[in-house]
């Protein structure tokens, strides 16, 4: 069995929060965006605990948390107490099943799940309940007969309750689907507790709070179903020892039998003293029955009883120690859990079903170095084999495309009508990823950019990535990067700008990009372009190619430019294009224009010089005009590309360097003041607004603008 989906709604900050579930879930995000409250809600969803009024969303609404089961197995209904299996059963359609927990306003729940419920209103819950209650014999069967004109003819003056009750549901179960709706339901056993032992076991370890409650070895604390999770492999070794906890079992408590019977074949002084207790309490209570249970004994009960003791100089139990400590402790149960796992080469130990475990596990990076917060994220995967686990996570570490199944990022958001902000999941699915794109775009950086930055800049080179934040904080203060969650990351060449912006996008996130000059000539297919910005860079390259037209002495390619041009992959990607439209051609005349296309893409290489120089130059009116026409209309779609050529082309003359990361560290030194830097570019009149600012206020401040 497992968990597919979980929909929490009007607890704290999550007012309606839809997020699939897999085996391994990782929940990124900026601080008090709800990720704890996803991990509390689903530790709730299991412990039935109650909750405070603070805990609503909005305090005259009921808390609803909802989560989907798929995969459900004859083998996980076996873990049910007999007498509790087939009424479960039944709520199972297609392996799966959705429960829901219902929050009233007294803080108070009710586990329940979500079935086909007839339409008509008097089969509702509370109906029949205020139907039913109070009333006997004659009364009662009246009252039903009344309601229910269909169950006249077979109700009897001597019905009971109960029985009405199961008459009703059976006719409730006889209507077709279609006078049938799906809503929340009250578990057909009746009791929330009866479902439990087919559902996973939580374990919910916060970020820094009081750890001293979590490393306590009862069964009951989180630290004791860690460790418990451990003692599972070493129960498995003493199964010769099974027949002593039956043998003791049977003398303690009633049992039952091979043929599904109870049995009673405890000591005769329990048989005895449960007599006598029975008896003294029906002299006053005459049709009272008084049953003594005593518990089984389980070797994973006493396993539990554990201790860890720690000598860090002093010697003591765990619970006594630092945050630091317990939690590295923790670390280590989950790396010797999986050590067991792999001697065992995956293979759950013993035969008999296992419930399985929910480990919610907030911050683990938390008091860890870096290799030691990678070695636990492999833990927790080979953990998540067999369990599902979730985590919430502020380092880019616990993140890869290999392990983490589900990734979703949180953030704030406000909505029209809502008076207070909500937290709003974007659900990641990097499924479709190409390996080499999982192995370039995966990584620290980037990790970190797409999960944890508020916006991301892409740029070519490592120039753009140095002088960039550097240009913003001069230009504005307020827009330093580091300040409004900026990210800037490397692409590595205009060709990988397209993998890029698709790879962000997913995450919801403003993406803008900085490109150079020359990608107007060539590369320009990365941008995504509109119909309409293809329209505009047409006639700035009409407008291009007249100007190289005019000068008489146009030049033509020098041998060493022939040699680069015979080494470039892009030229050789043009040649095989022009061949194989040519082929086309020659087979189906209808393909000329495509062939005249590839051809003249061919040749007009020899031209990108050119046209560069003449984009660059941007001498006279139409060529300028052209040009600024397409720069703004990228802009538009958050493409800002460098008006001069790259950005190295606006260094002041003192700026130098041996190579290029060295003279952008020099031009943050030597240009240190805002006025000095806007010097540097040039004035830029919008052709549609006519509103004048300095190219670098264009860049910098496009989210702002946008913002105002």
């Amino acid at each position: 069995m497992r968990l597919s989906s979980v929909h929490v709604k009007n607890y704290r900050a999550l007012r309606d929060v839809r997020v699939p579930l897999s085996r391994f879930v990782c929940i990124t995000g900026e601080n008090n965006a709800g990720k704890s409250s996803m991990l509390q809600g689903l530790s709730l969803f299991l412990s039935g605990n109650s909750i405070r009024t603070t805990d609503f969303f909005d305090p005259s609404q009921e808390v609803t948390l909802t989560v989907t089961f798929e995969d459900v197995s004859d083998a996980d209904l076996s873990l049910l107490a007999l007498e509790h299996r087939d009424r479960i059963a039944e709520i199972v359609r297609d392996g799966a099943f959705t429960l829901v927990r219902r929050y009233g306003l007294d803080g108070k729940s009710q586990l329940g799940y979500i079935g086909l419920t007839p339409k008509d209103p008097r089969f509702a819950p509370d109906r029949v309940d205020a139907l039913l209650k109070g009333k006997k014999a004659k009364d009662l069967r009246d009252a039903v007969a009344t309601e229910f004109s269909e169950l006249a003819t077979t109700l009897t003056s001597s019905i009971t309750q109960a029985t009405a009750r199961k008459m009703i549901d059976e006719l409730s179960s006889q209507l077709p689907d279609d006078q049938k709706e799906l809503r929340f339901r009250p578990l057909p056993t009746g009791v929330d507790k009866s479902i439990l032992p087919m559902l996973p076991e939580h374990i919910y370890i916060p970020a820094v709070k009081n750890l001293a409650d979590d490393t306590k070895t009862a069964e009951s604390s989180t630290f004791g179903k860690i460790l418990g999770i451990l003692m599972q492999s070493i129960e498995s070794k003493l199964a010769d020892q099974r027949d002593i906890f039956r043998s003791l079992s049977e003398k303690l408590t009633r049992t039952t039998g091979p043929d599904g019977q109870p049995q009673d074949v405890r000591l005769q002084e329990i048989r005895d003293s449960e007599s006598l207790i029975q008896g003294f309490v029906r002299e006053s209570f005459s049709d009272v029955g008084i049953k003594l249970e005593i518990p089984p004994p389980e070797l994973r009960t006493i396993l539990s009883t554990a201790r860890i003791l720690a000598d860090d100089g002093m010697e003591g139990p765990l619970e006594t120690k630092g945050d630091g400590l317990r939690r590295a402790v923790v670390f280590s149960v989950l790396r010797a859990y999986v050590e067991i796992a792999r001697r065992q080469n995956g293979q759950p130990s013993g035969t008999a079903p296992i419930r399985g475990y929910l480990l919610l596990f907030e911050e683990p990076e938390l008091f860890l170095h870096p290799g030691a917060q990678k070695m636990l994220f492999d833990a927790l995967g080979v953990f998540a084999r067999q369990h599902h686990v979730v985590v919430t996570t502020h380092s880019p570490l616990f993140l890869g495309p290999d392990t983490t199944a589900t990734f979703v990022r949180f953030s704030r958001t406000r909505s029209e009508g809502i008076p207070k902000p909500s937290t709003r999941p974007v659900v990641i699915d990097l499924s479709e990823m190409e390996p080499r794109d999982e192995f370039q775009l995966i990584c620290y950086e980037n990790n970190n950019a797409a999960f944890f930055a508020k916006k991301v800049v892409l740029v070519e080179g490592d120039s753009d990535a140095i002088v960039l934040p550097h240009m913003a904080s001069l230009v504005n203060r307020e827009w330093d990067c580091a300040h409004h969650g900026v990210a800037v990351v490397r692409v590595g060449g205009k060709g990988s700008i397209g993998r890029y912006r698709k790879f962000f996008n997913r995450f919801d996130v403003p993406v803008y990009v900085v490109a150079d000059l020359d990608i107007l000539v060539h590369g320009f297919e990365a941008l995504d372009p509109t119909p309409e910005v293809k329209t505009l860079r047409s006639k700035l390259l009409a407008c291009a190619d007249a100007e190289v037209a005019k000068q008489a002495d146009a030049a033509t390619l020098g041998s060493a430019e022939l040699r680069d041009a015979h080494a470039s992959r892009d030229l050789k990607s043009l040649w095989s294009g022009a061949k194989c439209a040519y082929a086309a051609f020659v087979s189906d005349a209808s393909k000329f224009q495509a062939m005249n296309d590839a051809v003249e893409s061919f040749f007009a290489f020899e031209r990108q010089d050119s046209r560069k120089d003449a984009i660059r130059l941007a001498e006279g009116d139409g060529l300028l005009d052209a040009k600024r026409r397409l720069l703004f209309a990228l802009r538009e779609d958050s493409v800002f590309v460098w008006e001069k050529g790259a950005i190295d082309d606006y260094y002041p003359a003192s700026v130098t360097g041996r190579d290029k990361p060295s003279r952008a560290h020099a031009f943050k030194t030597i240009v240190t003041d805002h006025d000095a830097l806007l010097e540097l570019c040039p004035e830029q009149v919008c052709p549609s607004s006519g509103s004048t600012k300095r190219e670098f206020e264009l860049v910098c401040g496009a989210e702002h603008d946008r913002a105002s």
